[in-house]
């Protein structure tokens, strides 16, 4: 049977209307992959052919496949034999292979659009993606699941689409597609499936409880329908727990909650009279107070800072080391003083001025460019990746080269200078138009050519029911404390990217917003929950709990923490002499060297640090300098460290070993333990009982226990 004969009896089940370009063909072309980054909408196009990136422009694809190259890809007599049809039915060579069989409705589709004469609606827009349902809940896998896709536009109003929309999963050995807008369940979690039809992109979130063995989880029995919880953040997370049929861990033990919440909110281990103190009575108003006090601790203010610089990406710049001294004190200070983020946000947006001397107009200076200006904006401040949408609309979320290039025209007069002020003129290209960009609220509107725009910027951040910075600053937030963030990756805030638990993100951001955007309000809210205190995953099998917050994450310190940590234990701190500062915690500057921690991983690049973790994960190389290397070994042997003095007081092994096992994992030393290292460190002459006992801190500061906090 021919191409032709076989496309005619398809369009017998064809609907009387013919298909649209926009609405019907470019969503075709979507399903089948012809204008994805591997063929055709690559930047240079397939085989003469360039489309758009996922259909993103249909003037430019009709173009292309009508009237390029005096239409040869279209045959209007004979429709049967036109190339645009041959090809990806297999009739023809093709690079991109066979995409559709002859018989099939894709192919039938295509010809009834040529046979109607090409018909189109220029206008055709979709303001808006609905799924129904939203979400869903399945058990007793393998599992079916239908849902359908309608798109909502001014000319054709409410419509299915789901037969026309392209629908994929991330995880196909999780979730496959058995027909349009069914799929099958095969593995217990958390799954997301991706639906695009046009410019419009919305995810899908499946969870299928754990009820065995799966994926190598473990069994876990379904929970009990807990008593009312004492937070929203417990009532949230317990409820998906019940969902999923995960227990939660039991609760830390207090000395392990209290070196936890001293290290995440401060970045030091508690002394052993905190350690005591708190022992006493660890109830839940000794741990309000506890908390309270390391708010308004020094360091406290210095590890925010530090962290906060990192998402600010502070840094030095040639021949001038007052601007980054000076923002580094603003953003200090408005630490200190716990003034609300969006304050903070607006300052920075907006500043103009002397960079030695206001320090919120030296963030301006951090960047290069308007462009990289607009990246920094939408990462630190929206969690969004909006570089993506340079070159072309971005494929993962509903911004378009217009968003970023117009963003990057708000602040293309700036000047950068160590005055940073606003220019009579500046513009940025819009590479799409290559004209100059139209300053642009992304997402949203125009706005005009001239003027100030950068208040607008800040609005735009701070309005309901977006909350993009609320969002954003409590999502970094939780990941500092719980090791991930609700959206992860933490500057990945999209349209595919669902947070685990969106409901919980909203609130939290909402009540983030209703209270000033205070930075110690939220984390005072975040490490008094049950969900903070629960105790530590160490198997091998707990990566659902952990994703789920039924069990704590162990994280590696971050490099400044871990040196503070070491400096607390050996009696023997650091010099940063390039930096001015013996404290780790107040080094902000990643390309001035500072030996120790680059030593063991910090991030020593303006824009390529892990804001969350301060550096990279545990190498070989940082791992054999912590065993080998100085860092640790000198602070053994410093006549001046606690050990060496210690050795010299003449100190028994018993209040050695007690006393460095209690200031490393800040707990209660047992009896067990004494006797096992009595018997361990056992030396026939003191040079050897020194060397053991040198050994045995080493091996103390090199233990997963030290260096995690758990």
């Amino acid at each position: 049977m021919t191409l032709l004969q076989v496309s005619l009896i398809a369009l017998c089940f064809l609907p009387a209307d013919p298909p649209d370009f926009e609405a019907e063909i470019v969503p075709l072309l979507t399903r089948q992959g012809c204008n994805s980054g591997a063929c055709h909408g690559a930047a240079a196009g397939r085989g003469g052919l360039h489309l758009s990136l996922f259909g993103a422009s249909p003037d430019q694809d009709f173009s292309a496949l009508a009237e390029q190259h005096d239409g040869r890809r279209i045959h209007r007599d004979r429709p049967e034999r036109s190339l645009l049809l041959r090809k990806p039915a297999g009739q023809m060579n093709h690079g991109g292979g066979e995409r559709f069989t002859a018989d099939s409705p894709e192919a039938a589709v295509l010809l009834n659009w040529i046979r109607n004469g090409l018909p189109r609606d220029p206008g055709y827009r979709v303001q808006q993606l609905t799924l129904s349902p939203p979400a869903a809940i399945v058990k007793d896998l393998p599992a079916e699941l239908s849902f359908s896709v309608t798109a909502v536009s001014e000319s054709r109003g409410q419509e299915d689409v789901t037969k026309r929309a392209q629908i994929s999963t991330t995880d196909p050995s999780a979730v496959r597609m058995i027909g349009p807008g069914t799929l099958q369940v095969l593995r217990s979690g958390q799954h997301t499936v991706l639906i695009r039809y046009l410019d419009q992109v919305e995810s899908f979130r499946i969870r299928a409880p754990y009820v065995d063995t799966a994926a190598g989880e473990v069994r876990t029995a379904v929970p009990q329908k807990a008593a009312a919880a004492e937070s929203p953040v417990d009532d949230q997370i317990g409820q998906v727990l019940q969902q999923m049929h995960l227990s939660p861990a039991p609760t830390a033990a207090p000395a392990v909650w209290l070196r936890r919440v001293t290290l995440d909110l401060c970045g030091r281990l508690p002394t052993i009279t905190e350690q005591q103190r708190f022992l006493k009575a660890p109830g839940d108003d000794a741990r309000r107070q506890l908390v309270d006090t390391l708010l308004q601790e020094n360091e406290f203010v210095n590890l925010w800072t530090q962290r906060f610089a990192r998402i600010l990406r502070l840094h030095s710049l040639p021949n001038d080391r007052i601007a980054l001294q000076t923002s580094r004190d603003w953003l200090k200070d408005s630490i200190r003083q716990d003034r609300g983020f969006d304050a903070v946000m607006q300052d920075i947006v907006t500043a103009t001025g002397d960079s030695h001397q206001n320090g919120a107009a030296g963030f301006s200076r951090m960047v290069p460019d308007a462009r990289v200006h607009a990246e920094l904006v939408g990462s630190a401040f929206a969690g969004i990746q909006i570089g993506c949408a340079n070159c072309h609309d971005h494929p993962l979320d509903r911004w378009k080269q217009d968003d970023y290039h117009g963003l990057a025209a708000i602040f293309a007069r700036l000047q950068r200078g160590q005055v940073v002020q606003l220019a009579d003129r500046g513009f940025v290209t819009n590479v799409r138009t290559g004209d100059p960009a139209i300053p642009r609220i992304p997402g949203e509107r125009d706005l005009t050519q001239s003027g100030d725009h950068r208040a607008a910027v800040s609005n735009w951040l701070l309005q309901a029911p977006e909350h993009l910075l609320a969002r954003n600053l409590v999502n970094r937030v939780w990941a500092f404390l719980f090791g991930r963030g609700l959206v992860d990756p933490v500057d990945n805030l999209s349209q595919t990217n669902p947070a685990s638990h969106p409901r919980l993100l909203q609130e939290l951001a909402e009540g983030f917003a209703s209270n000033g955007y205070r930075l110690k309000d939220l984390l005072r809210t975040l490490v008094l929950t049950k969900t903070y205190a629960r105790q530590t995953a160490l198997d091998s099998n707990s990566t659902a709990r952990i994703s789920f917050y039924a069990a704590r994450q162990t994280r590696p310190l971050e490099p400044a923490v871990f040196l503070n940590c070491v400096a607390a234990v050996t009696g023997v701190g650091f010099d940063f002499p390039q930096h001015e500062t013996s404290d780790p915690l107040e080094i902000i500057d990643p390309l001035t060297p500072a030996p120790a921690l680059d030593a063991i991983g910090r991030c020593q690049g303006a824009e390529t640090c892990d804001a969350t973790s301060g550096g990279s994960a545990d190498s070989l190389a940082i791992m054999l300098h912590r065993l080998n290397g100085e860092l640790i070994n000198s602070r053994l042997r410093d006549p001046r460290g606690r050990l060496q003095t210690r050795l010299r007081e003449q100190a028994d092994t018993t209040q050695i070993v007690a006393e460095f096992l209690q200031l490393a994992l800040c707990r209660p030393v047992t009896g067990s333990e004494l006797d096992h290292w009595n018997t361990q460190l056992l030396a026939d002459s003191a040079m050897e009982r020194q060397e053991r006992l040198e050994d045995f801190v080493w091996s103390l500061l090199n233990s997963r226990s030290f260096r995690e906090n758990r």
